[in-house]
């Protein structure tokens, strides 16, 4: 009885065993053919981002295993939405990517976590606290290879402070996309940031620029077809109310706009009212009519622009009770879009991102604290081992102090070293003797040569004597301060007379210099000072002098010349 019971334990432990590696191998292939599918919806997602929605919609979330799977999807999902132009404000779709990728993975993955996460808070009409996400997403952008990606987010707090009609921070912005793109070699999203920008200097009434960009744009012949359509249209709209207007140029602008787009309107409800009023002011007030008929009819009636427009072309028609009211009424409609920016200002962004950034400072300097306690519980018990040890060694010591004794030889044979060395130095100092006492002959034969000059003239008459003088001071040193050769040699000679041939080996290591390098450094060999060379050589300052100096100092220092360190010694 006991040994059927214990057989069936073991059976049932074994069949238990089974049943748990065959899930783990269930397990396993499932988690890689969830890796694999997120893989390929990866490699198509900026191809065809369609097929890569797909694979994503059919992937049983379940299967996910791990954090780091979790937030690959939830990363990829989102761009899928995004790429198949699927506005979603859910943000729950993208946090758990968020969440991971603040500490873990690329700051690509972590860029384009954030830059997905502040996309939906922009559908949302958040746009403070999409500009807080972003500007989270750029801080470390050095550290990102994706440029394409740096572009875009740069290029949606461009968009975001633009809604805001903060037009001096988003031109910056979309400058700063554009030349993302640029480096990724992306020229369509490159030609969208300087539309964008165009339409935000016209938007803040900043005329010069704007008309500057327009007109590149409309020549430029690489520009996309239909942005060039669009940048035609705002050309119209500034011709229209810039102070250089010039109506018969806009409505030429709408209407090659619609060419481009080879339809019989413009795309964007606002250009349409500003082309009526155009045309109505060169003349052609029966289109002008029929257009802002045909809104109406479509319920566009009741929008600012469209009042704003109408209310001019009755005035032109000489209805200004009319044109007054509706004047009013697009008024109001601006002053109620005006609240609703202000809501949304870029300074409570900036508000919330700096409270934001104080708070990761704090928690920063919470860890900071904690690692200083360990690093000072760890030092002071290094500072007892260290005791212990010191001890041990003193111990160690007063054993091997017998052994001291026999370093008394060795001592005695330093001494015999350092006498030999006291007589090299004894040897070396009469050779700086004799050099001292050549240099100071050769000082007192100029001395001498001065005095013998000095001692003829008085002589001669007073104007005679003075012009021998200079005569003969100037054959002296003439060679010193001006470019001719003899002199300079005969100057070199003295040199190397007193200094063992110093010129004459100075001039065989370095063949290659300048003239003007060896004269500097005769001039240098000579010891004379910094105002004397900038004479000499005729240099603007003395700062000149020193930096002649420092380059020639510098050619020495770095040559094979074996005997450069003695050069070195005159500087």
């Amino acid at each position: 009885m006991n040994n059927t019971t214990t057989i069936n334990k073991n059976l049932a432990g074994i069949h238990f065993i089974v049943i748990l590696l065959c899930a783990l191998m269930l397990s396993s292939c499932a988690s890689k053919e969830v890796t694999q599918a997120l893989s390929r919806a990866d490699e198509l997602m900026w191809t065809k981002p369609d097929s890569a929605l797909v694979i994503l919609k059919s992937l049983d979330t379940t299967a996910l295993h791990g954090k780091s799977q979790k937030a690959r999807y939830s990363l990829l999902y989102s761009m899928a939405l995004d790429r198949n132009y699927v506005e979603t404000t859910d943000a729950r779709i993208i946090i758990p990517a968020v969440k991971y990728y603040e500490r873990h993975g690329s700051q690509d993955d972590r860029l384009k976590a954030l830059f997905y996460f502040g996309r939906m808070q922009v559908n949302a009409g958040e746009y403070d606290k999409a500009v807080v996400t972003l500007s989270r997403a750029l801080e470390y952008s050095d550290e990102v290879n994706d440029m394409r990606m740096l572009g875009f987010a740069y290029s949606e707090i461009a968009y975001s402070y633009s809604q805001t009609k903060n037009f001096s921070e988003s031109r910056q912005y979309y400058s700063k996309a554009e030349s993302f793109f640029n480096k990724a070699g992306e020229h369509r999203y490159s030609c969208m940031m300087v539309l964008g920008k165009a339409n935000d200097c016209v938007s803040s009434l900043a005329w010069s620029e704007a008309d500057s960009l327009l007109k590149n744009i409309v020549a430029d012949e690489s520009f996309p077809t239909d942005l060039k359509a669009d940048a035609m249209a705002t050309y119209g709209r500034m011709l229209t109310f810039c102070p250089f207007s010039d109506y018969g140029k806009a409505v030429s602008m709408f209407e090659r706009s619609m060419e481009l787009f080879e339809q019989n309107h413009l795309r964007n409800v606002n250009d349409e009212c500003v082309y009526a009023y155009a045309l109505a002011k060169v003349g052609r007030m029966k289109e002008a009519k029929e257009i802002f008929t045909k809104l109406d009819g479509q319920g566009f009636g009741t929008i600012p622009v469209y009042r704003y427009c109408l209310s001019q072309v009755m005035r032109l028609e000489g209805d200004n009770s009319g044109a007054y009211t509706l004047l009013l009424e697009s008024l109001r409609g601006y002053d109620s879009k005006t609240m609703q920016i202000q809501s949304q200002s870029s300074a409570l962004a900036q508000r919330n991102y700096y409270r934001l950034l104080s708070s990761e400072r704090e928690q920063s300097m919470l860890i900071q604290r904690f690692w200083t306690a360990i690093v000072v519980f760890i030092s002071i018990i290094m500072i007892v081992i260290i005791s212990i040890l010191l001890y041990k060694r003193y111990l160690k010591a007063e054993r091997e102090r017998i052994k001291l004794v026999l370093l008394n030889e060795t001592s005695e044979n330093k001494l015999a070293e350092s006498d030999k060395s006291k007589e090299k130095m004894l040897k070396d100092i009469s050779v700086i003797q004799t050099d001292y006492l050549k240099l100071y002959k050769s000082q007192c034969r100029w001395m001498s040569e001065f005095a013998e000059i000095l001692c003829d003239s008085k002589k001669k008459d007073s104007k005679s004597r003075q012009s021998e003088v200079y005569g003969r001071i100037y054959r002296i040193v003439s060679g010193i301060i001006s470019n001719d050769n003899t002199g300079q040699l005969e100057f070199e000679s003295e040199l190397n007379r007193t200094y063992n041939n110093v010129m004459k080996r100075f001039r065989q290591d370095y063949a290659d210099l300048c003239e003007a390098d060896i004269r500097l450094f005769s001039c240098v060999v000579a010891q004379f000072d910094a105002v004397l060379i900038l004479k000499i050589f005729n240099l603007p300052s003395k700062d000149a002098v020193y930096m002649r100096k420092a380059r020639l100092k510098e050619k020495i220092r770095q040559s094979d010349s074996t005997d450069k360190e003695r050069y070195l010694l005159f500087f």
